[in-house]
C-alpha cells in the first residue's frame, strides 16, 4: 500500500476517534459528578469510611444521580456532589439495589447557581468491539476521560469476596486501567449515551468491570416516575452455561436443540449455581440444575429472570428445571429483597447490631435470619466478640430479630453483667461465650431506621433500666493468700491515643487502710476508665483511679478492702529499702492467672531448678510482668512494671523510694507531683575528668549524674552537659536522688558546667495526677489537653488540644486532619479549653463549614488549615469533665 495512503488511513483513524469525544463533550461534563461520603456508621458491606466516588446526572429535573451501591451505601450516610462550577451540593439517597452495584442520589437542582445540565441518556445497547469512555474521579482527580474498546459483554459478575459482590447478572469489561474514585463513572458510546456503569476493576491487571444498563433501566424509570420498585428472589445463585456445555450436565441432545430454537438468539441457559440454606429454593433446587421457565415462560437470561422475579414479589411461581436427564417442575414462593436487606440497626454501646441480610448470607452460605455485628463497638469488643459474630442468645434468652435484641438489652441494669452466645459466619459449628459488663450509660444508644427520601436515619433512643444498685457480694470465704491482683479495665473514652478499649494487667496492695492498689500505665493511663478487680480468692470488686503518675510508669487506684480478709504477712512493707549488692530477694508476681513467687538474683527473676514447677503453657515468669522484689521480711526493694506506650515515661525497675514517694503523695491527697523538665544520664568518671570533675570531691568516683537534654520551656536553667552536684544542699550520686528531692516549685542546685562550680535556682514544674480534666467529642474525634510544649506563632506554650483519636467516616476524618495533632484556632478564633470547642460548635447545624487551624506536631509545629462539614446528628457533641465525684457528662 503506498504511503500516502496509509496517512490518509491514519488521519482518517484519528479523526475518528476525535470525533467520538466531541459531541457534547461539555454538557458530559457537567453531568458528571464528584461525589464525597461519609459512611457513618459500619454495615455488612464495609466499615464506617470516607470516601470518593463518581455519579452522573440522569435526570435533571428531578435532580437524580446514578452511582455504584458501594457509593450510595446501603448503611446511613452523609453525602454531598461537587458539580463542573466547584458547587457541593447535598445528596439524599432515594434507592439503593438489595443486589446490583447501583443506587440512586437525590439532589436540589435549585442550588446549581444557574448551571444548566443535561441529563447523560441511557442505552442498554451493546456490542463487543465498540469505543467507550469513562467520564469520572479516576484516583482521586476531579475529572479523568479514559479512552478504551468494550472487549466483552458477557462476563460474570467479579467475585469480591465480601457482601459487595454482585449476582445474577453479566457485566461488561475492557481494558481501562480505570481506579479508586471512579466508582460509579458512566461508561458513554460514540453517542454519548451511557451504556454501562463503572463498578470494580482488577488490581493486577487493567482489567474494568461494568454493570450494564439493561439491569439498571428498569428500576431508574420506575423512580422517575415515582412507581413502586419490587425486587424479587428465589435466595438462588445461577450461572450462565452455553448450550455446547449443557451436555456435560446431563442434558440430552434433542433438549438442548430444543432450549436452542425456543430462545433464539441466547447462547445458553442459567444453571443454578448455589442455594441458600432455609431459603425458599432450599430443598427445591440443586446446583447444576438448568432452569427451563417460569409460569411456562421460557428464562435464558439473567435479565429475563430478573424481570419474571420482579413481578411476582411474595407470589408463588412455577419453576420448570432439567436435572440428570429429568425435567421437573415445582412451586417456589418469591420472596422480597428489600426484607432481605438490613435497613435498621440498634446502636448499643457504640456497637452497630443489624439483621443479617441477604449478601451476608450469600458470603457465608447461613440462612437470611438472626442479627449480626456490623461492629462490636467498645462494649463487645471488650470481650474480643468480634465483627459479624451472629448474636444468639442474650442473658440465656434466644435473639431472633432486632425486636428481641432491643427487648433483652433494655431489661440489663447499667454496670450489670449479661452474657452473650454466639458463633461468627465463617465458623458456625463453634458456639462462643462471653460474659459483658453493661456500661452503655457512656454512649447514646438508639435504634435507627432507613426511610426513603429523608435525610437522615430516624432514631430513638433505647430505654434502660435503672443503675445496678452497685454492691459487690462476697460469694466466698476464702482468704486472699497474695497481694497480687488481676486489673480489668473498660476505657469508654478513647484518650491518650489509645484505641484500645479493654485492657488487663495486674496491680499490689501497697497500702491496705487506704485501700491503695499499685499498677502501671499500660493497664492504667487515665482516670476516664472503668475499673474492676479480683484477687486470687474469686472476689471481684470496683475501683476507682486516684493518680496516674506524671513521669514514671506507675497509677494508682483505690478499693474498699474492708470486707477482704488477707493471709497473715503476705501484704507487702512499703518504705525506703534499698537494693543491696549479695542480698537474697524473690519476685511475686502473676502469670497466666497463676501465681509465683520466685528466686531474683540481681533485682531479675530467676527460675531456679525445682523452686518453682511450671511449663511454658501455662506459666512463665517473664522480666516484663508487673510484680513486686521483696526480702525475706516482705519489704518492697523494687516495682517492676510493664512496658509503657509513652516512651517518654521511665519503665525500667523503679525502686522503692520513688514508689513510696509517689503513695505517700496520694495519701496526702496531693493533686500531682514536681520535676525537674530536664533529662539526665550517667556519664563515666573518666569522660568526667574532661569535664573538670577533678576540682570536685565527690564520693562515687565511677559515675556521675550529668544533663543529657533540656526542655526548651523547662525552665530548669541547666544546660546539656552539666555535671549535677548537689540539689537543695544535698549531693547527688544517682539519678532518682534528683526525683525525690523535688517537692517544691524551685529548687537549688550546685552544678559543674564548663569546668566550674555554680548554682543555679531551677523552676520545677508540677505535673498533675490527672492530665486533663475536660474531654469533648466533636466532629468524630476525641480531643483533650495534653502537656507538651508547643511552638506557636506568638511565642512557646506549654500544652495544646490534642486530637487524641478521631472515627472514620467522621466530619475529622474527611476533612483530612491528622490524628495527633492540636486544635489551634476554630472560625479564626484561638482555643484555649474545651469550653472555647463547646462553645464555638455547640450551634452549628448538619453542612454547615467550620474552619479548624491545627499544629501539625511532627512537623516542627507548621499551622494547617482544613474545612470540616458539621454533622451533628451522627457525631453529636459530648463534653466530659472531671467533678468530685467522677467523670460527669456535661449537658448542652
Amino acid at each position: 500500500m503506498p504511503i500516502t495512503k496509509l496517512l490518509q488511513l491514519f488521519a482518517l483513524t484519528m479523526f475518528s476517534v476525535v470525533c467520538i469525544a466531541q459531541p457534547n463533550e461539555a454538557k458530559v461534563i457537567d453531568a458528571v459528578v464528584n461525589i464525597h461520603v461519609n459512611q457513618v456508621r459500619a454495615w455488612d458491606d464495609s466499615y464506617n469510611n470516607a470516601t470518593l466516588g463518581t455519579g452522573f446526572v440522569i435526570d435533571a429535573e428531578q435532580g437524580l444521580i446514578l452511582s455504584n451501591k458501594h457509593i450510595v451505601e446501603t448503611g446511613p450516610v452523609v453525602a454531598y456532589a461537587e458539580f463542573s462550577n466547584k458547587k457541593q451540593i447535598e445528596l439524599i439517597p432515594i434507592y439503593r439495589d438489595p443486589v446490583h452495584d447501583f443506587g440512586v442520589f437525590k439532589y436540589d437542582p435549585d442550588e446549581l447557581d444557574g448551571l444548566i445540565i443535561s441529563a447523560i441518556e441511557l442505552n442498554s445497547e451493546a456490542s463487543v468491539g465498540s469505543p467507550i469512555r469513562l467520564y469520572g474521579n479516576d484516583g482521586g482527580e476531579d475529572l479523568s476521560i479514559i479512552e478504551g474498546v468494550l472487549s466483552r459483554i458477557d462476563r460474570p459478575a467479579p467475585d469480591y469476596r465480601n457482601t459487595n459482590t454482585d449476582f445474577n447478572t453479566f457485566y461488561y469489561q475492557a481494558a481501562l486501567g480505570s481506579s479508586g474514585g471512579s466508582s460509579g463513572s458512566p461508561i458513554l458510546n460514540s453517542e454519548n449515551q451511557a451504556i454501562a456503569i463503572n463498578a470494580g476493576a482488577r488490581r493486577d491487571a487493567d482489567t474494568a468491570f461494568f454493570l450494564p444498563m439493561q439491569m439498571i433501566i428498569p428500576t431508574v424509570e420506575k423512580l422517575r416516575h415515582q412507581r413502586k420498585v419490587t425486587r424479587g428472589t428465589l435466595q438462588t445463585e445461577f450461572s450462565h452455561t452455553p448450550f455446547n456445555r449443557l451436555r456435560t450436565l446431563g442434558m440430552d441432545e434433542d433438549t438442548v436443540n430444543q432450549q436452542m430454537k425456543r430462545a433464539p438468539g441466547s447462547t445458553g441457559k442459567l444453571v443454578v449455581s448455589h442455594v441458600l440454606p432455609q431459603g425458599p429454593a432450599d430443598g427445591v433446587f440443586e446446583p447444576g440444575d438448568i432452569l427451563l421457565s417460569i409460569n411456562l415462560v421460557p428464562v435464558s437470561t439473567f435479565f429475563e429472570l430478573e424481570t419474571l422475579l420482579n413481578g411476582h414479589v411474595n407470589k408463588t411461581i412455577s419453576v420448570s428445571f432439567y436435572r440428570n436427564g429429568d425435567k421437573m417442575q415445582r412451586e417456589i414462593k418469591v420472596n422480597d429483597l428489600f426484607a432481605l436487606t438490613p435497613s435498621e440497626f440498634i446502636e448499643y454501646g457504640n456497637a452497630s447490631i443489624i439483621p443479617v441480610g441477604i449478601n451476608l448470607a450469600r458470603l457465608f452460605n447461613i440462612p437470611v435470619k438472626g442479627v449480626t455485628l456490623a461492629d462490636a463497638g467498645p462494649l463487645f469488643g471488650s470481650q474480643n466478640i468480634k465483627r459479624f459474630a451472629l448474636i444468639e442468645e442474650i442473658n440465656n434468652q434466644a435473639v431472633n430479630d432486632l425486636d428481641d435484641v432491643e427487648q433483652l438489652l433494655s431489661n440489663i441494669a447499667v454496670g450489670a453483667k449479661f452474657s452473650v452466645r454466639y458463633r461468627y459466619p465463617f465458623d458456625v459449628a463453634v458456639q462462643q461465650y462471653k460474659q459483658l459488663t453493661d456500661y452503655t450509660d457512656w454512649f447514646d444508644n438508639q435504634r435507627c431506621k432507613n426511610i426513603n427520601g429523608e435525610r437522615h436515619w430516624q432514631c430513638k433512643t433505647l430505654h434502660k433500666k435503672a443503675n445496678a444498685d452497685g454492691k459487690y457480694h462476697f460469694d466466698s470465704d476464702k482468704v486472699v493468700t497474695s497481694p497480687i491482683v488481676d486489673i480489668n479495665v473498660f476505657r469508654p473514652v478513647l484518650v491518650n491515643s489509645q484505641n484500645d478499649v479493654n485492657r488487663r494487667g495486674q496491680g499490689a496492695i501497697v497500702d491496705r487502710k487506704a485501700g491503695l492498689i499499685l499498677t502501671d500505665k499500660s493497664v492504667i493511663d487515665s482516670s476516664l476508665a472503668m475499673v474492676n478487680i479480683t484477687f486470687n480468692n474469686g472476689v471481684s470488686l470496683p475501683a476507682t483511679v486516684v493518680a496516674v503518675h506524671p513521669f514514671l510508669n506507675l497509677a494508682m487506684i483505690k478499693t474498699d478492702l474492708s470486707g477482704v480478709t488477707f493471709k497473715e504477712n503476705i501484704l507487702p512493707v512499703l518504705d525506703d529499702t534499698q537494693a543491696q549488692p549479695g542480698q537474697p530477694y524473690h519476685f511475686i508476681g502473676k502469670s497466666s492467672m497463676l501465681d509465683f513467687q520466685i528466686n531474683a538474683a540481681a533485682l531479675w527473676p530467676i527460675v531456679i531448678y525445682n523452686e518453682a514447677y511450671h511449663d511454658s503453657f501455662e506459666y512463665s515468669p517473664l522480666s516484663d510482668s508487673f510484680g513486686l522484689y521483696l526480702t525475706e521480711k516482705q519489704k518492697v526493694v523494687a516495682v517492676n512494671t510493664h512496658f509503657e506506650y509513652d516512651d517518654s515515661s521511665m519503665n525500667d525497675i523503679i525502686p522503692a523510694s520513688l514508689v513510696m514517694d509517689f503513695v505517700h503523695a496520694v495519701k496526702r491527697q496531693k493533686d500531682g507531683m514536681y520535676i525537674l523538665e530536664s533529662n539526665f544520664s550517667y556519664t563515666s568518671y573518666a569522660d568526667a575528668l574532661e569535664l573538670g570533675i577533678e576540682q570536685v570531691k565527690v564520693n562515687n568516683t565511677s559515675r556521675v549524674v550529668s544533663v543529657y537534654s533540656v526542655e526548651s520551656l523547662g525552665g530548669s536553667n541547666l544546660l546539656p552537659g552539666d555535671i549535677i552536684l548537689k540539689v537543695n544542699d544535698k549531693s547527688v550520686s544517682a539519678i532518682n536522688q534528683i526525683y525525690n528531692a523535688i517537692h517544691h516549685p524551685e529548687a537549688t542546685l550546685s552544678i559543674l558546667r564548663n569546668g566550674k562550680v555554680q548554682t543555679v535556682a531551677a523552676k520545677a514544674r508540677f505535673k498533675d495526677f490527672n492530665a486533663f480534666h475536660d474531654v469533648v467529642f466533636w466532629g468524630g474525634a476525641v480531643i483533650h489537653k495534653v502537656d507538651d510544649k508547643v511552638n506557636l506563632p506568638e511565642g512557646p506554650v506549654e500544652g495544646c488540644l490534642r486530637i487524641s483519636v478521631f472515627y472514620f467516616g467522621s466530619p475529622v476524618h474527611s476533612s483530612g486532619i491528622t490524628n495527633g495533632s492540636c486544635i489551634y484556632a476554630i472560625d479564626g478564633k484561638k482555643v484555649q479549653t474545651i469550653d472555647d470547642i463547646v462553645n464555638i460548635t455547640q450551634d452549628k447545624e448538619a453542612g454547615d463549614y467550620t474552619r479548624v487551624q491545627t499544629i501539625e506536631m511532627n512537623n516542627n509545629f507548621r499551622i494547617a488549615e482544613f474545612r470540616l462539614r458539621e454533622d451533628p446528628y451522627y457525631w453529636p457533641i459530648k463534653h466530659w469533665s472531671l467533678e468530685d465525684n467522677g467523670w460527669q457528662r456535661e449537658s448542652n
